[in-house]
């Protein structure tokens, strides 16, 4: 899944007003701690590189996680919206289904 995939599935799933930029800040996040959590915990790290994401990102970068475990970047869009909408009834249904993801 690229950067311009996840953010289009988010929105056309999900209602909201959010500013790309802040779309790929939390991606950013999330790549970031997959990257540091997992991938540099194992050898050969050196096929996979991270650069946080940025507007200046060209939108066909490829994320982290790939298929079929890339619906992770659409849960936790959907888990950061609702925390910062402040909806947290909805915020603790979709940090569930993003921890069971």
């Amino acid at each position: 899944m690229t950067l311009i995939e996840a953010i289009t599935k988010f929105d056309s799933e999900y209602r909201n007003t959010l500013p790309k930029s802040l779309k790929l800040d939390w991606l950013s996040l999330l790549d970031h701690t997959v990257y540091k959590d997992i991938i540099l915990t194992h050898q050969n790290t050196n096929k996979v590189s991270f650069s946080p994401y940025t507007n200046d990102t060209p939108d066909n970068t490829v994320l982290i996680v790939e298929d079929p475990f890339s619906d992770i970047y659409i849960t936790f869009l959907a888990m950061k919206k609702d925390l910062y909408y402040s909806d947290i009834s909805k915020y603790n249904n979709n940090s569930m289904l993003f921890r069971l993801a």
